[in-house]
């Protein structure tokens, strides 16, 4: 676990090794991560191309459960070595969205399933803009998920279907 500040937004950062956060960091209560533990083996096995962070929003008191998803091929286990050593840089983060963790269901077939979306105005303190940026690289480079069962919409941004 590491204070990390990257494209202008603070996060603590976990590596792979360190895996899921407990319910309270640094003295500060976690949201945002409920039912993790039944979660685990699911989460573990798709850690390939996503990490967690913790991240403040409005109350000093709270930090907000969040995955830090890349689309491309990041290796993470390097990142996980460049934080540690403070050596990454943001252009390590520029391909990665903030993402939380949902059961998506499909209206059209009923399919649910576990997912990574893009909340709508889903902030990035100290960073203006970058959100509407990172949004922009998505769509311009593979958009975003449809349903794995009928290939409907999802009506929402989903980024990642998690695999079991």
């Amino acid at each position: 676990m590491k204070q990390i500040q990257a494209e202008g937004t603070s996060y603590i950062y976990f590596t792979k090794a360190e895996g899921i956060p407990e319910a309270s960091v640094m003295s500060c209560k976690v949201e945002g991560i409920a039912d993790l533990e039944a979660l685990e083996s699911l989460l573990k096995s798709n850690m390939d191309d996503m990490r967690f962070v913790l991240s403040k929003l409005l109350r000093p008191d709270i930090l907000y459960f969040y995955v830090l998803h890349w689309d491309d091929d990041t290796d993470l286990n390097k990142l996980d070595e460049r934080v540690l050593e403070n050596s990454f840089t943001d252009e390590d983060f520029t391909n990665s969205v903030k993402t939380q963790l949902g059961r998506t269901k499909c209206f059209n077939c009923n399919w649910v399933g576990y997912t990574l979306v893009m909340r709508p105005a889903e902030s990035y303190i100290g960073a203006p803009g970058l959100e509407q940026n990172k949004l922009a690289l998505r769509y311009a480079r593979h958009g975003f998920k449809n349903c794995p069962n009928c290939g409907g919409s999802l009506r929402q941004d989903v980024v990642k279907i998690l695999k079991p």
